[in-house]
């Protein structure tokens, strides 16, 4: 059986130049697009007092809960990841299906109960994490609330171009020079964590969350379980920031701040390997040499 980051490499019409040319397409689209929406954004505000903001913004480069406006538009800007890569994969005749799972597509009823899951687990960590780190006050208003819609509309959006990304094509793309499943999940996870600005602990705490997405991806057969953990964990985060004076995802990390990720990992893993073979999920496809023999068929005379 052919697992998850072994799709690309084990299928028929594979050749050897079409990801790492996909992903060259994709990278310059999505600068074309990020220019596109910088451009527009930066014209529409000139004459306001939101220009000012927005040009400190493109100085920091960083996630800022405390303005709505910007924490839409950081999110949308991360999003454009995902029709990147679409429009990338499809100049060089790559499947898009195969991207998603081994299927063939998303499961969208797998990513209905690995969403359920997550959301629990999740957020139930998290308020935790938040209630014994001290007393926690909401700041609830119109801006919180208009701010809840926006990580509501944006983040599934940003953390499902993230994991098509890096779970999904990079993933596939190293696996096609190696055979050793553990090289394409830690270079992925390596260039996930350097897309993010943390102190050192901080960056430790996103590899580990990278590695939990990449074995999931590779033991329940596709991106929907690591699609809702990504989901979950950053809405929940979000919200949080948001709604309150709480600001679990800020600061510096130690060593024993690591536990809610690990925790969260350790579950989201456990609970997902036994629901894939509750629910009877594939987990890998037939090798194409196999997929490609006629079934014997026994004849009478």
């Amino acid at each position: 059986m052919t697992a998850f980051h072994r799709l690309e490499r084990e299928s028929v019409d594979y050749r050897w130049w079409r990801a790492p040319v996909a992903l060259f397409a994709a990278v310059v689209a999505y600068v074309v697009l990020s220019v596109v929406a910088v451009v527009y954004l930066a014209v529409g505000t000139i004459s306001t007092d939101q220009f000012a903001i927005f040009e400190d913004f493109l100085d920091t480069a960083e996630l800022q809960t405390d303005n709505v406006w910007l924490l839409g538009i950081a999110l949308l800007l991360v999003a454009f990841m995902l029709p990147s890569m679409q429009l990338g994969r499809f100049a060089v005749g790559m499947p898009h299906g195969d991207l998603w799972s081994v299927t063939g597509r998303l499961r969208w009823g797998w990513l209905g109960i690995c969403s359920l899951v997550a959301a629990a687990v999740y957020g139930i960590v998290i308020v935790a994490l938040v209630l014994t780190d001290g007393p926690v006050h909401m700041s609830w208003d119109n801006q919180a609330a208009f701010g809840i819609l926006i990580v509501l509309a944006t983040v599934p959006l940003q953390a499902t171009a993230e994991e098509v990304v890096f779970r999904g094509h990079l993933m596939q793309m190293v696996a096609n020079w190696t055979r050793w499943t553990v090289i394409p999940v830690v270079l992925s996870t390596l260039l996930f964590v350097a897309g993010h600005t943390y102190d050192l602990w901080g960056l430790v705490d996103v590899g580990i969350f990278g590695l939990t997405a990449a074995m999931l991806a590779i033991r329940t057969g596709g991106l929907e379980a690591p699609i809702a953990a990504h989901v979950a964990n950053n809405v929940v985060l979000l919200i949080i920031e948001t709604a309150t004076t709480a600001s679990p995802s800020s600061g510096d990390m130690g060593p024993l701040d690591l536990w809610p990720t690990v925790l969260t990992s350790a579950l989201m893993l456990a609970i997902c390997e036994v629901l894939v073979r509750r629910t009877g999920q594939a987990t890998g496809r037939p090798a194409a040499s196999q997929a490609s023999i006629p079934p014997v068929r026994l004849t009478t005379s």
